[in-house]
């Protein structure tokens, strides 16, 4: 760019001078003290766009190098401004992140608008192979025998959600990694029901008897309190006195009893001593 020349942009009319090799934006007062009010010439600027969002950005090409681009987000009405052009479709943007999941050898691409994408092979070579991370312990499960989706924030660890259809759609719909199982999930049953419960990351339902068999037919864990096992009352001793309780003993004038007396009992004898309700 010709330092001794001014430049302004399409869309907002800035106008920048060019110090040290960089542009440098400048006020009116500079444009009119310093500048005399020199004509500006127009930045290289293009407007440029991913096929699958609506986000147009202006890049100004101010050298060779693509980091010296300068990206801008703009809106109606600066598109307006600068003439409403037919923006071409660009196969990069500046502020994309490139990612995969850990669940499916897909790869996605997210703008810096924030639109997701599941690119093609030719997508990706459009955008010259860029790198992307590799979210190995992430990604979106469905269990083989029920419908729901869950999606994995830490696979390893067993840990995620339920995922909605808008909130799949919105990652742009990764193919789910279809398993049996999914780590840290478990089937469990209440004592004294029939009922079969699934509890994993994405959901906690009772399930079907063809769901339990999808899935393996698992031994549930049993939760809650078994119930108490039946007590056999205590027969009355062959004497037929019987006395239920050492209120009952006192009150007939028969305490203390003692071991082989009428009415005695081990279950009024706590110390087991011999002797009861003394």
């Amino acid at each position: 760019m010709n330092p001794d020349l001014l430049y302004k942009t399409p869309y907002d009319g800035t106008i920048y001078r060019i110090g040290n090799g960089s542009p440098i934006p400048i006020s009116y007062d500079e444009w009119r003290d310093v500048y005399g009010f020199q004509t500006p010439q127009p930045t290289p600027t293009d407007f440029v766009k991913y096929p699958w969002s609506a986000t147009v950005y202006a890049v100004t090409f101010w050298a060779d190098d693509e980091n010296s681009w300068q990206w801008t987000a703009i809106d109606y009405n600066q598109y307006r401004t600068a003439g409403s052009p037919t923006p071409r479709i660009a196969g990069w943007i500046q502020g994309s992140y490139y990612y995969k999941w850990g669940t499916n050898a897909e790869l996605f691409v997210e703008g810096a608008d924030g639109v997701n994408h599941k690119l093609t092979g030719p997508e990706w070579a459009a955008s010259g192979y860029r790198s992307f991370a590799d979210r190995a312990n992430e990604g979106v499960f469905k269990l083989s025998w029920a419908p729901e989706l869950t999606w994995m924030t830490n696979i390893s660890a067993g840990q995620g959600y339920a995922l909605s259809y808008p909130r799949w759609q919105e990652e742009a719909f990764p193919t789910p990694q279809v398993v049996r199982r999914i780590n840290g999930d478990q089937f469990y049953q209440n004592y004294g029901s029939t009922t079969i419960w699934y509890a994993g990351p994405g959901m906690n339902r009772p399930v079907s008897y063809n769901e339990w068999v999808g899935a393996g037919s698992p031994r549930p864990t049993m939760q809650g309190t078994p119930p108490a096992p039946p007590t056999t009352p205590q027969p009355p001793p062959p004497s037929g006195v019987y006395y239920e309780n050492c209120d009952a003993v006192r009150a007939a004038g028969a305490a203390p009893l003692y071991r082989g007396q009428p009415g005695y009992r081990p279950g009024l004898d706590r110390e087991g001593d011999g002797i009861a309700c003394e």
